[in-house]
């Protein structure tokens, strides 16, 4: 779970990002490094289901549970190796390559491999909940124990976070408003919103109380507030629970009513729920782009200043990939939070589901989705496997 740790906000590095404004090569290097990994991911998963591999290799395995658990486990082994240097990549050399801020290379080791291990832990977690949950009610019991396995993640993302990297609760919360800042080693940290239906804790990075002055740091605030508020958290987070519940339904289907409790339909599932995880990777951003749009809208609308506004999305932009400026073509396909340059001329006021593209990709921890840590935004950085960058 996330230590308490007593601290101060002024005690955080405040090393500026020295990626330029307007400079958008980190963001283009981050998202071409998105596309090789999802791509990857996508290629195994259809060229095993089209050679019929599976079935293939669990011939060579023991019968019975022990093949079974051989099956499993050599699909996650094979996972680990083959993202491995991605995630170096991502985590490492990439933002080295770019002057942005980057631990040791030993501390940073430290840190993958603990964010290797619990990530690992996890899709065994949930290989187990499918595998036994057809074993005793068939493809019903693999379903329903994959939805109440999913809700459960939903339900514990704060304390698994905390267990996924090392993440400090300071002690001067806000503990009546329901905010909490949490210290990490990642400057592209946001934090996010926790609970299953009702909003009950906004996590924000501890750093925006350095980066922003306190008028833009109560802006930042207030728009999770606004979300939390109006609603558009609570359709994203049912939107993301329903696209990760009927993904497993389809994916079982696939894999075949008749294979559920076995090996072989565990890993299959997994391997047709990446495929459906990857069509939500191009559909779902524009839903989620919508309802910051509308939160845009309602702040403005509300009084707030124009200017104020730009210096807070660009600051903390260059926490992220420093692309204040994209293509309509490419945000519309790869980027769930839209270009800050896009968001001050956007028409705010449809509705949106906030942040359920990147809430759908840590769900599909719980059908074994190859593609959790692999999407551009967090690939090789554990402390944003769980919570995934959000504005």
């Amino acid at each position: 779970m996330l230590n308490d740790a007593p601290a101060h906000p002024n005690q955080l590095s405040t090393a500026p990002t020295a990626q330029a404004v307007g400079d958008s090569g980190y963001g283009r290097a981050r998202l071409w490094l998105g596309i090789t990994g999802v791509g990857l991911w996508v290629v195994v998963s259809v060229s095993l289901l089209a050679m019929n591999a599976i079935p293939a290799c669990a011939a060579f395995l023991p019968a019975g549970p022990i093949g079974d658990a051989s099956l499993v486990g050599l699909l996650l082994l094979s996972y680990v190796l083959l993202q491995l240097p991605l995630d170096c990549l991502g985590g490492y050399v990439v933002p080295r390559q770019f002057n942005r801020r980057v631990k040791p290379a030993n501390t940073f080791a430290k840190i993958l491999v603990r964010g290797i291990a619990v990530h690992a832990m996890l899709l065994l977690l949930s290989a187990s909940v499918l595998y036994t949950g057809g074993r005793v009610a068939g493809l019903p019991g693999a379903l329903g124990g994959g939805v109440l396995w999913m809700v459960g993640l939903a339900v514990l993302r704060g304390p698994i976070a905390g267990l996924m990297a090392k993440l400090r609760t300071l002690a001067n919360v806000d503990q009546k408003e329901g905010t909490k800042l949490v210290v990490g080693s990642d400057e592209g940290f946001t934090g996010g919103i926790t609970g299953l239906l009702s909003p009950r804790t906004n996590i924000l990075s501890a750093e925006w109380k350095t980066a922003l002055d306190d008028d833009q740091f109560k802006l930042a605030k207030a728009r999770r507030e606004a979300v939390m508020r109006d609603g558009t958290w609570r359709k994203g987070q049912i939107g993301a629970l329903t696209f990760t519940a009927t993904g497993l339904f389809v994916a079982l289907l696939l894999a075949g009513p008749s294979t559920a409790g076995t090996g072989v339909g565990v890993v299959e599932t997994g391997l047709w729920f990446t495929l459906w995880a990857f069509l939500g990777l191009l559909a779902l951003p524009t839903l989620s782009r919508a309802a910051i749009y509308r939160t845009d809208h309602t702040l403005i609308e509300a009084g707030i200043g124009l200017a104020d506004f730009q210096d807070v999305t660009n600051t903390l932009d260059q926490r992220q990939d420093g692309e204040p400026k994209r293509s309509p073509w490419v945000e519309r396909v790869f980027h769930p939070i839209p270009s800050t340059s896009n968001r001050t001329c956007a028409n705010g006021k449809t509705g949106g589901f906030w942040n359920i593209a990147r809430t759908s990709v840590y769900l599909g921890l719980s059908s074994l989705s190859l593609l959790t840590r692999s999407v551009h935004c967090n690939v090789g950085r554990p402390e944003l496997w769980v919570w995934l960058p959000t504005e």
